[in-house]
Parts: C-alpha cells; structure tokens; sequence
C-alpha cells in the first residue's frame, strides 16, 4: 500500500502548483456569491449550485494540501498519540478527501434544502411582504359595482378593488403550462400610496412600470411573484424584452402583453398571474364591468371574510384571510422541499454506507500496522482510541465542510427573500447528523477491531 509520509523530490512544488487553481476557484466562488446576492434574481439557483460546488471544492482542495504539508513536515522521532493521528490522517490523504468528499457533499444537500424549507416564514403585516400588509383577500364570480363611492359597503381607503380576466394559472397548484396568464387590473397610484407588495424605496418605481408607454399593441404587466416568473412562467421582466404573450380583447383583436417586472416577493396573494393597469384593462376588455377581486384591511380577518361570504354568496364570494392564502402556496412548497429533503437524507445513508465501507477497508488493511503497536507496547485500547479519533476526525470533516457550504451558499437566497432560518432547528438537524455519523464510525472501529492478532505481523 503506497506510503504518502514519505516526502519525495518536488512534492513541495507539486502542492505550490495545486494552490493556484484552489485561489482562482476560491475567486469564482466569491464572484458567484456576489452575484447571487446582488445579481439579478432570476438565476439565483444556478448561484447557489455554483457557489455551494466551488465552496466545496475550495475547502477539499485545501483539505488534500493541509494533509500534503503535514506528510513533508511529519517527523517519524516523536511517537506522540497526537502525532501519530496526523500522520496517519496524510499518509492516506486520498482516503482522507475521499471520506470527507462523501460525508460533505451529503450535508450540504440536507443542510441546504433544510435552510430553505425552514425559512419559509414572513410577516404578514408588512407592506412589502406578501399580503402588501392586507388581512383579506376576497373574489366573486360576479362583478361588484361601486356604489355611492363604497366597495362591498366599505370605504374606499379600506378596501382596494381589482378588475379580473380569467385566465391559465401559472401558479404552483397548476401542472400545465400556461399560455394566458390570469390577468389582474390593478390601480397603481393606490399601492404607490399605501405602500404596497414593495419597500418604501422601490415601490413608486415598481408600480410606475405599468404606466410606462411601450410600442402600438403591446401592453406592461407585471408577474404576481418572483416564483411565477422564474418557475411557472419561466418569463424574463424586462421593459425591452421581456417575455410577451398573446390574447384577444372583447373584440377580438390580437394584442400582446409584455411582462416588464415582477413582484420582489418569492410568493405574493398574485401568484399565477400578471397585474395590468386598470385603464389598460378597462380598454381592452370593456365588457368586464365592475370588480372581481378585492385586497381589504380588517380588524378581525376571519370575521370580515365569514362576513362577506355570508352577505355577498349570491355573486359567489369567496373571501379568505391574506394570511390563509398565502400559506396554502407555501405550503405547496413546503411539500417539494419536504420529498427533497427525503431524497437528500437517503443519499445521505447511502454515503454514510459509502463511507463505513472505506472505513473498514482501511482498517482491515491495516491489521499488520495495528498488530505492531502492540508488539512496541502500546495498550490495545491507546490503538483503538488513536483509529477511532482519527476516523471521527475524517467524519467531522465533511459534517464541517458541508455544513460551511451549505450556510455560505443559502446566504444570499435567505437574505433576498427576507426570511430568517430556524437557526435552533438546523442546529438540531446538525448535531443528528453528526451523532449519527460518530455512531457508524464507533461501531465499525470497534467491530474490526475487537481483536488485534499478533499473528497478522507474519505477512509482513
């Protein structure tokens, strides 16, 4: 079995040459970093994969030369326990990186998809979450005209009307793909004033891009959420060229909408649909008298919205609290991350099996080694403690790696979205992990060597 203690001519300069690309994918890894938290938002996934491989690949890269350095500066005239476990941990440095590539790969996969899944929470009360700080989120099969300036029997500044045309839902409880979009009329000086579905900075010039002229037959419209544009739709927002799509006005003539921006929220009461201004709306479908949907603020949701269910069935009312709606998208979410998460943590088995195997044939190669620690005195329990501390070691490597990787990577998405990680949750999913690893490694040490022949110094 090779030898990696040995230092041989132009090691040094081998591992001088290896630092190079370890820094220039370090370099890449911070630009795409960069770029997922400042970039434009639409990739943020292919970021995240890019950065969590380069965090990856920088930390093993660094790993394998740390374990190259101690091979050249190990001394073989001091027999220390402490020692002797680094040197065994260089000696086999491609075990080494291999066991920790393993274990490391794994917990960034369930450590990542965990940091989503547990950071899907939001305030509802705020203007730029995604309720726009509305409590009730109401709709009718039959339009509601306004009388004497009321909506529904409320003011006018608590309630805000929306125009509706039936479409395809983009959103995520709709498979197929949608060809028209289900289209909101929305007034944007109203959620300009309140302010609405974006911060106080944002929010004029968001809103403002529905009002921006563009070429004859074309009109703006805005996605309802960052998810529905990057999954259901798969659309680009841009005011020049965003993705367009075809439909029909109450006369029959052809126009196009072009989507020119999109709801910075990942989910928003919109989801699955385009906002349109209403006097765009209101020009090309003019038979679409009154309003079919409604954003109303309440004391009490879930009385106002049992309230309007009751007095308002007749034109199909179907009221819910904001916060009802937007969790039941959420939870369609939750629900992929969850099967995600179950994959992840079976491929996770699956490594650790990977990784118990390497595990057991180093040690069972290395019976003869063992056998001479005891022939030069050392107690059968100094052998077990140094084999299995170094295999703890080489575990909590990648628990460690990965687990870096992991919480670099997530960063800019958790940070984009204003969420906040379950910080408690994942610690607690760590430490599983980790105990769950220890305890493979401890039993395999422990099972192999049981027994230390003498017998086994024959071969040697």
């Amino acid at each position: 079995q090779r030898d990696f203690a040995s230092a041989i001519p132009g090691q040094q300069k081998h591992s001088l040459l290896a630092a190079g690309p370890t820094l220039l994918l370090l370099l890449l890894t911070l630009n795409s970093l960069f770029q997922g938290l400042y970039g434009a938002s639409d990739n943020q996934t292919s970021w995240f994969f890019l950065s969590g491989t380069g965090i990856l690949t920088t930390l093993f890269s660094a790993y394998g030369l740390l374990l190259g350095r101690l091979t050249r500066h190990s001394s073989s005239a001091q027999f220390r326990l402490g020692r002797l476990l680094l040197m065994q941990l260089a000696r086999r440095r491609t075990r080494s990186v291999g066991i920790a590539i393993i274990t490391g790969c794994g917990v960034f996969m369930v450590v990542a998809v965990a940091s989503m899944h547990l950071a899907m929470t939001f305030d509802p009360t705020r203007p730029d979450s995604g309720t726009g700080g509305f409590f009730v989120f109401a709709s009718t099969t039959a339009p509601i005209k306004v009388e004497d300036g009321n909506v529904l029997g409320l003011e006018r500044d608590a309630i805000v009307p929306l125009r509706l045309w039936d479409g395809d839902d983009a959103g995520c409880l709709n498979l197929n793909r949608a060809l028209r979009p289900r289209l909101f009329g929305v007034e944007p000086r109203q959620f300009i004033e309140r302010p609405a579905f974006a911060s106080p900075e944002e929010v004029e010039a968001l809103w403002s891009l529905l009002e921006m002229p563009l070429e004859e037959g074309v009109v703006p419209a805005l996605v309802g959420d960052s998810d529905t544009a990057m999954w259901g739709l798969q659309a680009k927002t841009d005011p020049e060229t965003g993705t367009e799509y075809e439909y029909q006005n109450d006369a029959g003539t052809p126009f196009k909408i072009r989507v020119v921006g999109k709801l910075p929220m990942r989910l928003s009461l919109f989801q699955g649909s385009l906002l349109i201004s209403e006097t765009n709306f209101t020009r090309l479908f003019p038979h679409e008298g009154g309003y079919r949907a409604f954003l109303l603020d309440a004391d009490d949701p879930n009385e106002t919205a049992v309230q309007l269910n009751r007095d308002y069935g007749k034109a199909g009312m179907e009221a819910v609290p904001a916060e009802e709606r937007l969790r039941a998208f959420y939870a369609v979410e939750r629900s992929y991350l969850a099967m995600f998460l179950l994959l992840g943590g079976l491929g996770l088995l699956l490594g650790a099996g990977g990784a118990s195997i390497v595990v057991l044939r180093t040690l069972s190669e290395r019976r003869a080694e063992f056998a001479l620690f005891l022939a030069v005195g050392y107690e059968p329990r100094q052998v077990r403690c140094m084999a299995v501390l170094e295999n703890c070691f080489l575990v909590l490597a990648g628990i460690v790696f990965g687990s870096i990787a992991a919480a670099i990577a997530i960063g800019p998405i958790i940070l984009r979205s204003q969420n906040t990680a379950d910080l408690p949750s994942l610690l607690l999913l760590l430490g599983s992990l980790t105990v769950a690893y220890l305890i493979a490694a401890l039993t395999v040490t422990y099972t192999v060597l049981a027994r230390i022949p003498l017998d086994a110094l024959r071969k040697e």
